[in-house]
């Protein structure tokens, strides 16, 4: 009985190894991906900023009251 436990905990190990691996393998393909999407996706905000930085400008200065708003409680 033992040694059937033993050989089982041991097939169980295996199988977690070798499913762990696998879903890192995912996970780093995955965050290429995302990675290279990030990467166009802010190349093409920095060019319309540069080509027209005014909304950028007024998002900025939005964001600066409404956070003024939030964390001045006096």
């Amino acid at each position: 009985m033992s040694a059937a436990a033993n050989a089982h905990s041991a097939d169980s190990l295996s199988e977690v190894q070798h499913r762990g691996l696998a879903l890192a393998r995912e996970v780093e393909t995955g965050s290429r991906l995302v990675a290279r999407h990030v990467g166009q996706q802010a190349g093409h905000a920095g060019r319309l900023i540069q080509q027209n930085p005014v909304p950028a400008i007024v998002i900025l200065g939005t964001m600066a009251l409404v956070s003024s708003l939030f964390f001045s409680r006096d």
